[in-house]
């Protein structure tokens, strides 16, 4: 994807664009029950974006006879608000584990918020978890 907001510019390092890569690669391929090539993450800074972002899925295959098939897919959207729904919910969570004295990193919590929790499990797992603790 390509993007002009500040999570974007932070992958103008090369070291960092790196790290994402592979976090974001792990975390995509971890929700499919098979092995499949995959690659995910930022690839350019575009600043006159400003807070939009543009991400690019290639899927490729095969079928009958194992005749190859391609599709491409676009999405535009709002790079800040894509973590919006997210990030509230992990505010209340927390406020509601913190009146529960409940401190530090809170598992259901940290698997269905982050792409790099303490416990990693699939997010239909996580969001099952998440839910049954803190949704009402």
């Amino acid at each position: 994807d390509v993007g002009g907001g500040s999570e974007t510019f932070n992958t103008i390092d090369e070291e960092i664009k790196v790290a994402k890569r592979k976090l974001k690669t792990s975390s995509v391929a971890q929700e499919v029950p098979y092995q499949f090539e995959t690659v995910a993450g930022t690839t350019d800074y575009v600043d006159y974006m400003g807070n939009e972002r543009t991400s690019y899925f290639w899927f490729d295959g095969s079928t009958f006879l194992n005749s190859r098939v391609g599709v491409d897919v676009y999405l535009r959207s709002s790079d800040g608000a894509n973590a919006g729904n997210v990030l509230l919910d992990v505010i209340r969570a927390l406020s509601t584990a913190r009146e529960s004295r409940v401190y530090g990193a809170v598992g259901e919590v940290c698997a269905y918020g982050f792409k790099s929790p303490p416990r990693r499990v699939n997010f239909e797992e996580a969001y099952a978890s998440f839910k049954s603790r803190f949704l009402r």
